[in-house]
């Protein structure tokens, strides 16, 4: 399917555009946009909830520029054992690091490294992953 991993399954009414790299045991949910034509890899175990939009091109400076300026294209990766929210947004160039965490409803503008969660919009880190396997839990950022 799509030359996905093993165990990952996508719903048919996701919409991918060309060829992303997905790995094993991976979940992508109902009415995600997957697009790949800038690349896009999505790591081992991760998961992709409902209503997902993760983007690697984009046509914002061809449009202002009069055409001038060519179409955007900036891969984006997605670590292992990442969970997107549902309606997170993950817009061209981001690198989404290994066991994290973005909130529903989040954009992400810029790299989040690993073990992090981040929420809100533009998404920012309001706390890391820390313990493994059964004992993960979150550590809010506190002030």
């Amino acid at each position: 399917m799509l030359g996905f991993g093993d165990g990952a399954s996508i719903y048919e009414n996701a919409y991918v555009y060309g060829k992303p790299v997905v790995g094993k045991d991976v979940w992508i949910g109902p009415f995600t946009v997957l697009d790949a034509t800038g690349g896009l890899q999505i790591g081992d175990g991760s998961e992709i909830s409902c209503g997902v939009m993760i983007f690697t091109h984009s046509t914002h400076l061809r449009t202002v520029s009069e055409r001038k300026i060519d179409t955007i294209r900036e891969p984006v990766k997605i670590g292992r054992h990442v969970y997107v929210g549902s309606g997170a947004i993950i817009l061209p160039g981001v690198t989404v690091g290994d066991r994290s965490i973005i909130g529903a409803g989040a954009v992400v503008t810029l790299d989040i490294p690993k073990n992090r969660v981040a929420f809100g919009v533009p998404a920012r880190i309001v706390g890391k992953i820390i313990g493994r396997n059964a004992s993960a839990r979150i550590a809010y950022n506190t002030k």
